[in-house]
């Protein structure tokens, strides 16, 4: 895992040399490096965020995969991501890059807040209520990374992951897994 990031890196470079400004062909090297730094165990936030800052400064045009994958590697992250998460997620909805927020986007940034020493549930239930009324429907995966940051985060939510179980049952429960 660690030498397909360092062999990304290496394309990547190649890449940015030889590709127009803005040019597809750059945005999918840049994805392609933040993707191999969010496969590494420790997910490596810090290396998927300076890609992603890297790729913005290039003028490659930024996409849902690139901010997706950069969330994933904050979600793996055990010291302090879940904040960054949380702000890659509002940015990337934001103009300029007004991008939709995927299920595995929501459900990263989720992820981000369970179990982490900086979660936050009141943070997390924001995130999935947002997600809701965005018409993204929860699956189970969601529903389980939701359930675990509000019951360990800092700030644990008992009551809330109660009241999110009943929710959810309530609407039938039939959930399906789609990442």
């Amino acid at each position: 895992r660690d030498g397909a990031a360092s062999d990304a890196r290496a394309l990547l470079r190649e890449a940015v040399k030889r590709a127009p400004r803005g040019a597809r062909e750059c945005a999918h090297a840049f994805t392609a490096t933040i993707e191999a730094e969010a496969k590494k165990r420790d997910g490596s936030a810090a290396a998927a965020c300076e890609l992603l800052t890297a790729m913005k400064d290039s003028g490659c045009r930024l996409d849902t995969v690139a901010y997706t994958s950069t969330i994933a590697a904050c979600a793996k992250q055990r010291d302090g991501s879940a904040a960054t998460a949380s702000r890659l997620l509002v940015e990337m909805a934001a103009p300029p890059q007004a991008l939709a927020p995927s299920l595995y986007s929501y459900t990263c940034a989720i992820e981000a807040h369970a179990r982490r020493p900086d979660g936050r549930a009141e943070v997390a239930s924001k995130i999935f209520s947002k997600m809701r009324e965005a018409g993204v429907e929860p699956d189970e995966v969601t529903y389980g990374s939701y359930f675990a940051a509000l019951a360990y985060c800092q700030d644990g939510r008992w009551e809330m992951a109660a009241d999110a179980l009943v929710a959810m049952r309530a609407r039938g429960g039939a959930l399906r897994r789609s990442h």
